[in-house]
């Protein structure tokens, strides 16, 4: 740890703080999505930090949705211990082994699509299927959510297309008309992408579904969204073995639009903090806009 910089120096020092007992012999740091850092200590525990202090709270309600969940979902779920003190907080656990789906190479998917699929339709059908507190809800409006109005005019300037501005208005009428019944409310995962499911390729399994920060309370088809932008031929497969296991069917028309108005909604989020948008939500736009 001789060249570390100060930024990741601190992180260490917490960790020797919170966690004396652990001797380091071999670390990785990754970031963790667009809020969190994670430290891997001897390829056996995650220690994750919030980058934004607010997000700490995160993980306090990230763990006390994975205690309410884990004694009826069958896929293997993360145990997380939170330590803190008036400053600082972080959360930890034990690693679940497996790489993550985004990983996998395009003739890896193809080996094990059917059969992750079906897992993947089993682990939503029985997330779906707790009976969230009521208190819990979110009705709240996604074009508010995501400044869609906000930065209407700068997404605009930005798309030029004639066609990306008519599919980005178009996604704006989709998601603003959906309508939602009371019984489509359901514990989501709320961030079921590419990287929040490991995968046990050696035995062409699930390996665990991790990331559960952003879980609430909203339409089931939310969950449906971000996979979308990695892999659409995936997402069918869990479409159809979910149908068939709740005995409802899913908005494919809807979950496109969201994911492509969530890609619009962060451009122009960069474009009004003066920043460039960043390419990855340019490359999942032209991956939806593929979707036929």
């Amino acid at each position: 740890m001789n060249n570390i910089s100060k930024e990741y120096l601190e992180k260490f020092i917490l960790i020797n703080k919170f966690l004396p007992e652990i001797n380091i012999n071999n670390y990785k740091i990754i970031k963790s999505g667009f809020a969190s850092l994670a430290i891997i200590i001897n390829n056996e525990i995650v220690i994750r930090f919030a980058i934004n202090k607010n997000f700490g709270n995160n993980y306090l309600k990230e763990k006390q949705i994975i205690d309410k969940i884990r004694p009826f979902i069958t896929a293997k779920l993360p145990n997380l211990i939170i330590y803190h003190d008036k400053e600082n907080l972080i959360s930890v656990h034990k690693i679940i082994n497996g790489i993550q789906y985004t990983e996998l190479n395009d003739v890896q998917r193809d080996l094990i699509r059917d059969s992750l699929a079906k897992e993947l339709a089993n682990f939503l059908y029985e997330l779906h299927s707790i009976k969230p507190d009521n208190s819990e809800y979110n009705k709240r409006s996604i074009i508010e959510d995501y400044q869609i109005n906000k930065n209407y005019d700068l997404i605009l300037n930005y798309l030029k297309d004639k066609y990306r501005i008519k599919d980005f208005e178009k996604s704006i009428d989709i998601v603003k008309n959906f309508k939602s019944l009371e019984n489509d409310y359901v514990i989501c995962h709320n961030d079921f992408n590419e990287n929040n499911i490991l995968i046990d390729f050696e035995n062409k399994r699930l390996a665990g579904i991790i990331d559960f920060g952003e879980s609430l309370t909203c339409n089931f088809n939310n969950d449906f969204t971000a996979l979308t932008k990695c892999d659409f031929d995936l997402v069918k497969k869990i479409i159809d073995n979910y149908e068939k296991l709740a005995k409802r069917l899913v908005n494919i028309s809807y979950i496109i639009s969201l994911q492509k108005l969530k890609s619009y909604a962060n451009i122009g989020i960069a474009l009004a903090n003066n920043s460039i948008p960043g390419h990855c939500f340019v490359r999942w736009l032209n991956r939806l806009y593929a979707i036929r």
